[in-house]
């Protein structure tokens, strides 16, 4: 079943801020304060940026979600868009809020994630990115999957895991 891209946003953007109801279709993030189709300027329009803003007597943290949407495939080109937006957010956030220790969270979600580069491996190495492919079934509605964990099918490495802790002759 085929989805357009609004619609995906429209989905997203009406549940993000209900962390139980996407949680249950495997998704793990949710926003306090959600803006769509958001204009960053000569950065480009950001679909969704969610705002969680915690606060405590001595600390206050700003966690930045930025989502961008695919209908079809997520790559590189969709990870450094997102990186563009990141920035505008940083500038634009940073220079206003002075009191705020500030976190910036990627979420990319399509229909597939491109397997032909070594964009896959990203996520296994930088927390803040978090890549998402869904699905959309007749009886159980739309639903997601963490991509992560890629490696070769039948990948070798030619040197054995102790080599790096042997003690120099």
């Amino acid at each position: 079943m085929n989805v357009l891209e609004k619609e995906l946003e429209d989905i997203l953007f009406e549940h993000i801020d209900s962390f139980e109801v996407l949680y249950e279709r495997g998704f793990e993030h949710y926003c306090q304060r959600k803006y769509r189709q958001v204009n960053l300027g000569d950065y480009g329009v950001a679909d969704i940026i969610g705002i969680n803003d915690f606060e405590s007597e001595v600390h206050r943290e700003i966690v930045v979600n930025i989502y961008e949407l695919k209908k079809e495939e997520i790559s590189v080109t969709t990870f450094l868009q997102a990186i563009r937006y990141a920035k505008a957010l940083k500038i634009l956030l940073e220079n206003s809020i002075k009191d705020a220790e500030f976190h910036y969270n990627i979420i990319l979600i399509g229909k597939r994630i491109s397997i032909s580069s070594d964009f896959v491996y990203l996520p296994d190495f930088y927390e803040n990115l978090h890549i998402y492919t869904y699905k959309i079934d007749f009886n159980k509605g739309i639903y997601f999957n963490k991509e992560e964990g890629y490696k070769l099918t039948n990948g070798k490495i030619p040197i054995k895991s102790d080599f790096f802790f042997k003690e120099p002759i």
